[in-house]
């Protein structure tokens, strides 16, 4: 398995399936044209930098699956698209996908994602790991129900999303994964030095994957 996170908040995870090389992206946002192409694509919500329909466009192929939540049932016109609810689970190849909440909680935060707007996160397993994608979300309580992880891809930028000392203190004491993974810097708002501090916070191993 390789893992790659590419701009913004971009997970690039290609694993063996059946000796086929599996490419799956979670949010492509200002994907390079030479990009390879993509067997499973996640969306985590409509923000123009969640859901670029013009960078999914450069990934897709005919046999492209698309996850998303059921709010994008009327948002997303894909033939292969699988819609998932907070917490249900679904299998994609060799592939398991998790639904889970990602909402702003602080009340200066919450005309961004609030919890109404039904925001994801995802949990996906492969190859014995579980990667935890956050999407754009504070530090929530549903982070406690999500067990052990291998990788824990979370923002770090704040104003939209947890800034440095809130990402820590959710991993440190809700999510606790073997390797956190700072992201959401660098491209909109936020820096290299929101990604530093989270990893000078970080109780737990931190690698920049950029």
């Amino acid at each position: 398995m390789e893992l790659k996170l590419l701009k913004h908040d971009t997970l690039k995870i290609i694993t063996e399936n059946n000796e086929k090389r599996y490419v799956v992206y979670v949010d492509p946002f200002k994907i390079d044209k030479d990009e390879e192409k993509a067997d499973l694509i996640l969306i985590t919500h409509d923000h123009y930098d969640h859901y670029s329909p013009a960078d999914c466009e450069i990934l897709e192929k005919e046999s492209t699956i698309y996850v998303a939540g059921r709010n994008f049932k009327d948002k997303i016109d894909k033939k292969n698209l699988r819609l998932i609810d907070y917490w249900q689970t679904i299998q994609v190849q060799n592939i398991k996908i998790t639904g889970v909440p990602a909402y702003n909680i602080r009340e200066d935060r919450q005309q961004y994602h609030p919890k109404s707007y039904h925001g994801f996160g995802y949990i996906i397993e492969l190859e014995d790991k579980r990667i935890y994608h956050a999407g754009d979300t504070d530090k929530i309580p549903e982070m406690q129900k999500l067990g052990k992880m291998d990788y824990a891809f979370v923002p770090v930028s704040g104003k939209y999303v947890m800034g440095a000392e809130e990402a820590a203190s959710a991993i440190n004491e809700y999510i606790k994964p073997k390797i956190a993974v700072p992201m959401h810097y660098g491209v909109i708002v936020g820096t290299e030095d929101d990604a530093q501090r989270f990893k000078e916070l970080c109780e737990y191993d931190v690698k920049f994957m950029r």
